[in-house]
Protein backbone atom coordinates (compact mmCIF):
# COMPACT_ATOMS: atom_id res chain seq x y z
CA UNK A 1 0.00 0.00 0.00
CA UNK A 2 1.31 3.40 -0.50
CA UNK A 3 0.67 6.98 1.08
CA UNK A 4 2.28 10.43 -0.43
CA UNK A 5 2.59 13.96 0.52
CA UNK A 6 4.35 16.95 -1.52
CA UNK A 7 5.61 20.49 -0.83
CA UNK A 8 7.13 22.65 -2.82
CA UNK A 9 10.17 25.26 -2.26
CA UNK A 10 11.39 28.20 -5.01
CA UNK A 11 13.18 25.57 -7.19
CA UNK A 12 12.70 21.97 -5.86
CA UNK A 13 8.97 19.74 -5.80
CA UNK A 14 10.09 17.12 -2.86
CA UNK A 15 7.29 14.02 -2.97
CA UNK A 16 7.44 11.96 0.19
CA UNK A 17 6.49 7.97 -0.51
CA UNK A 18 5.40 5.55 2.33
CA UNK A 19 5.28 2.34 1.25
CA UNK A 20 4.51 -0.99 3.56
CA UNK A 21 2.78 -4.31 3.44
CA UNK A 22 -0.10 -5.58 4.99
CA UNK A 23 1.61 -7.97 7.30
CA UNK A 24 2.33 -7.14 10.63
CA UNK A 25 5.80 -8.32 10.80
CA UNK A 26 7.06 -5.95 8.20
CA UNK A 27 8.25 -2.50 8.88
CA UNK A 28 6.95 0.17 6.17
CA UNK A 29 9.82 2.59 4.00
CA UNK A 30 9.29 6.23 3.07
CA UNK A 31 11.04 7.46 0.15
CA UNK A 32 11.50 11.27 -0.63
CA UNK A 33 12.78 12.80 -3.59
CA UNK A 34 13.64 16.12 -5.30
CA UNK A 35 12.63 17.37 -8.44
CA UNK A 36 14.22 20.47 -9.35
CA UNK A 37 12.20 22.57 -11.69
CA UNK A 38 14.57 22.94 -14.30
CA UNK A 39 14.58 18.81 -14.56
CA UNK A 40 11.86 17.06 -13.34
CA UNK A 41 12.68 13.71 -15.33
CA UNK A 42 15.67 12.87 -13.24
CA UNK A 43 14.71 13.44 -9.42
CA UNK A 44 17.81 12.96 -6.95
CA UNK A 45 16.61 10.49 -3.51
CA UNK A 46 17.37 12.59 -0.22
CA UNK A 47 16.55 9.70 2.02
CA UNK A 48 15.21 6.13 2.51
CA UNK A 49 13.51 5.94 6.23
CA UNK A 50 13.11 2.66 7.72
CA UNK A 51 10.25 2.80 10.23
CA UNK A 52 11.31 0.45 11.45
CA UNK A 53 7.90 -0.44 13.68
CA UNK A 54 4.67 -2.73 12.85
CA UNK A 55 3.07 0.75 12.26
CA UNK A 56 1.49 1.66 8.70
CA UNK A 57 3.97 5.13 7.87
CA UNK A 58 1.13 7.23 6.78
CA UNK A 59 2.56 10.80 6.01
CA UNK A 60 0.14 13.28 7.49
CA UNK A 61 2.24 16.46 6.45
CA UNK A 62 5.75 17.31 4.56
CA UNK A 63 6.72 21.43 4.52
CA UNK A 64 10.00 22.85 3.14
CA UNK A 65 11.51 25.31 4.42
CA UNK A 66 14.96 26.92 6.60
CA UNK A 67 16.89 24.48 4.47
CA UNK A 68 14.94 21.37 6.03
CA UNK A 69 11.82 19.16 4.59
CA UNK A 70 9.18 18.73 7.64
CA UNK A 71 7.32 15.30 8.26
CA UNK A 72 5.05 14.22 10.34
CA UNK A 73 4.56 10.40 9.52
CA UNK A 74 3.61 7.50 11.30
CA UNK A 75 -0.48 5.77 11.82
CA UNK A 76 -0.49 8.25 15.12
CA UNK A 77 0.99 11.31 14.01
CA UNK A 78 3.55 11.50 17.01
CA UNK A 79 6.63 10.82 14.60
CA UNK A 80 8.21 13.90 13.46
CA UNK A 81 11.28 14.18 10.93
CA UNK A 82 13.56 16.91 10.38
CA UNK A 83 15.83 16.31 7.15
CA UNK A 84 18.84 18.69 6.19
CA UNK A 85 18.16 18.91 2.10
CA UNK A 86 22.09 19.52 2.07
CA UNK A 87 23.53 16.73 4.29
CA UNK A 88 20.28 14.54 4.23
CA UNK A 89 20.54 14.16 7.87
CA UNK A 90 17.37 13.27 9.52
CA UNK A 91 15.99 13.51 13.55
CA UNK A 92 13.41 11.46 14.35
CA UNK A 93 11.70 12.85 16.79
CA UNK A 94 8.75 11.77 19.26
CA UNK A 95 6.49 14.43 19.59
CA UNK A 96 2.68 13.64 20.66
CA UNK A 97 1.89 17.44 21.25
CA UNK A 98 3.66 18.92 18.30
CA UNK A 99 2.08 19.32 14.75
CA UNK A 100 1.16 21.35 11.87
CA UNK A 101 3.94 22.93 10.31
CA UNK A 102 4.76 25.77 8.08
CA UNK A 103 7.40 28.38 6.64
CA UNK A 104 6.47 31.99 7.27
CA UNK A 105 7.68 34.18 4.36
CA UNK A 106 11.43 34.81 5.95
CA UNK A 107 11.72 30.47 6.29
CA UNK A 108 10.92 30.48 10.36
CA UNK A 109 9.50 27.45 11.17
CA UNK A 110 6.02 27.43 13.09
CA UNK A 111 3.92 24.69 14.53
CA UNK A 112 1.11 23.95 17.09
CA UNK A 113 1.06 22.88 20.18
CA UNK A 114 -1.25 21.41 22.18
CA UNK A 115 0.10 21.47 26.60
CA UNK A 116 -1.48 21.12 30.28
CA UNK A 117 -0.87 24.36 30.23
CA UNK A 118 -2.63 25.58 26.69
CA UNK A 119 -2.67 25.41 23.45
CA UNK A 120 0.07 27.82 21.33
CA UNK A 121 1.76 28.89 18.59
CA UNK A 122 5.70 28.02 18.32
CA UNK A 123 8.23 29.63 16.42
CA UNK A 124 11.69 26.85 16.21
CA UNK A 125 15.00 28.55 15.89
CA UNK A 126 17.71 27.29 13.40
CA UNK A 127 18.56 24.52 15.56
CA UNK A 128 14.70 23.14 16.48
CA UNK A 129 14.87 25.12 19.56
CA UNK A 130 11.48 27.22 20.62
CA UNK A 131 12.04 30.77 20.13
CA UNK A 132 8.25 32.29 20.00
CA UNK A 133 5.16 31.22 21.78
CA UNK A 134 2.23 32.70 20.75
CA UNK A 135 -0.62 31.28 23.61
CA UNK A 136 -4.21 30.68 22.18
CA UNK A 137 -7.79 29.47 24.08
CA UNK A 138 -7.66 26.36 21.31
CA UNK A 139 -6.98 25.64 18.07
CA UNK A 140 -9.86 25.62 15.34
CA UNK A 141 -10.58 22.06 14.67
CA UNK A 142 -10.99 21.16 18.43
CA UNK A 143 -15.10 21.65 17.56
CA UNK A 144 -14.31 19.66 14.78
CA UNK A 145 -16.64 22.10 12.49
CA UNK A 146 -13.07 23.76 10.93
CA UNK A 147 -10.17 22.21 9.40
CA UNK A 148 -7.94 19.52 10.14
CA UNK A 149 -4.09 20.70 11.85
CA UNK A 150 -2.42 21.21 8.43
CA UNK A 151 -4.91 24.50 7.82
CA UNK A 152 -4.39 26.29 11.16
CA UNK A 153 -1.36 28.15 9.25
CA UNK A 154 -1.25 29.36 6.17
CA UNK A 155 1.35 31.32 4.10
CA UNK A 156 0.13 33.99 1.82
CA UNK A 157 2.46 32.96 -1.57
CA UNK A 158 1.31 36.03 -2.95
CA UNK A 159 2.55 38.63 -0.54
CA UNK A 160 4.25 36.80 1.97
CA UNK A 161 1.60 37.20 4.81
CA UNK A 162 1.38 34.47 7.81
CA UNK A 163 -2.01 33.76 8.76
CA UNK A 164 -2.66 31.45 12.09
CA UNK A 165 -6.19 31.07 12.76
CA UNK A 166 -7.42 29.65 16.52
CA UNK A 167 -10.05 30.88 19.09
CA UNK A 168 -8.88 33.61 21.28
CA UNK A 169 -10.14 34.21 24.86
CA UNK A 170 -13.46 35.40 24.10
CA UNK A 171 -14.11 31.98 22.21
CA UNK A 172 -14.05 33.53 19.32
CA UNK A 173 -12.70 32.45 16.07
CA UNK A 174 -9.89 35.11 15.07
CA UNK A 175 -6.34 34.70 13.42
CA UNK A 176 -2.82 35.54 13.84
CA UNK A 177 -1.47 38.06 10.96
CA UNK A 178 1.76 38.89 10.38
CA UNK A 179 3.04 40.76 7.05
CA UNK A 180 5.98 39.82 5.28
CA UNK A 181 7.93 42.06 6.38
CA UNK A 182 7.60 40.88 10.29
Amino acid sequence: MLNARIAADAGSLYLAVASFSMSLDESGTIDIKRFAFTNLANPVNIKTIDTNNTMAPAIEQLAVGAGRLYMIADATGNRHFHINLQTGYTEDLFWSNRGNYSIDGKGRVWLGQISMSGDSFVQLDSSMKVEKYLPVRYFANDDSTHPAPGEFIKTDKATGSFYMLHYNNAGNLAVFFYPSSY
